[in-house]
């Protein structure tokens, strides 16, 4: 009854309509039901959308296999080594117990890059020239991009690490990274302002 008076439908009593009046009363209130419907259709949809973007945005950020997955709209593969034949000393060996296989990984993984840079080696001339400073660019440019990371920064860095990740060249994961000492930090800070440098 409210809805009708808003809506500003007049409305006899029941008993007192027509058939036409009560038929045109009944194509009246279909018309709200289907305009209401609509309405909350609407914000359904838009609650849905606002759940689903909400719940990628956690999944980037705390779940990111599950998140390949929902976007990729498939299941990741799983490769299962049951054994690995490796080389050792110029013999061949085969490894089958779950333990060899994952060092053999790791290894592998570890050293299938090659050698390091040998810093003694000397560049040729083309490399020199590739690595050389372009004069037609102004130092100012990049001030601000190689200026001195801040203790706040490098803090704030830190802690927005994943857990989740490999450890690099280096073998310091960043787990390590969020549980060094004040002293540690310090010099970790020191190191990566020399490299900016």
């Amino acid at each position: 009854m409210e809805l009708l008076a808003k809506l500003q439908i007049q409305k006899k009593p029941l008993l007192e309509m027509t058939i036409r009046e009560f038929k045109e009363l009944i194509v009246d209130l279909l018309k709200i039901t289907q305009i209401k419907y609509v309405e909350e259709d609407d914000i359904y949809k838009d609650e849905q959308i606002k759940f689903f973007v909400e719940k990628r945005c956690e999944e980037l950020k705390d779940n990111k296999k599950h998140m390949l997955d929902s976007i990729l709209n498939r299941k990741r593969k799983k490769l299962v080594l049951d054994k690995v034949l490796i080389e050792k000393n110029g013999s061949k060996y085969l490894c089958s117990t779950d333990q060899e296989i994952t060092d053999a990984m790791v290894d592998h993984y570890q050293n299938a890059a090659g050698k390091k840079l040998n810093v003694d080696s000397i560049m040729n001339e083309r490399w020199l020239a590739q690595y050389a400073s372009k004069s037609d660019i102004n130092d100012e440019w990049y001030a601000s991009t190689v200026k001195e990371i801040t203790e706040e920064e490098w803090l704030s860095t830190i802690n927005e690490l994943a857990n989740d990740k490999a450890a690099g060249p280096s073998k310091i994961s960043n787990e390590m990274l969020k549980h060094l000492g004040n002293n540690m930090r310090s010099i970790t800070l020191r190191l990566a302002n020399l490299c900016l440098k």
